[in-house]
């Protein structure tokens, strides 16, 4: 109890702190964590639920709508795949990218975050001027 006490003191008076436990194990590169962080960040959660039921809705044949999830979770996994297939096919290579990823992302995150969010607004907007004029 005392130590989560220092801690929280610290934190107040801004002294910066070590990795956390979580950092340090993701830290050391292996693919299996990776992999097992990976299975645990995406488990089905509602909004994925809320897609496979809007996806049954478009009522097409058991073959399209095999592709279309797989292509669904093709798309929403992404940024876990082509790290992964990266590692395997070149990992020192892939080592460097995510590294530049990571420190771009440092220093853009936010307008790109930005951009992303007026793209999809924008896109929202426009979907309802369709429907209020169809």
């Amino acid at each position: 109890m005392e130590q989560r006490r220092e801690r929280k003191k610290k934190e107040k008076e801004g002294v910066e702190q070590g990795p956390s436990k979580v950092e340090r194990v993701l830290g050391r590169g292996s693919a299996r964590i990776t992999f097992l962080v990976g299975v645990v960040l995406t488990l089905p959660g509602v909004s994925y639920l809320a897609a496979l039921h809007e996806l049954d809705n478009l009522n097409y044949g058991t073959v399209p709508t095999i592709l279309v999830i797989l292509g669904f979770n093709a798309m929403l996994l992404i940024l876990l795949e082509v790290p992964l297939i990266g590692y395997v096919v070149a990992p020192e290579r892939t080592v460097v990218a995510v590294q530049d990823f990571r420190a771009w992302l440092s220093r853009n995150g936010l307008k790109a975050g930005i951009y992303v969010a007026a793209g999809l607004g924008l896109l929202l907007i426009a979907r309802g001027v369709i429907e209020f004029l169809t």
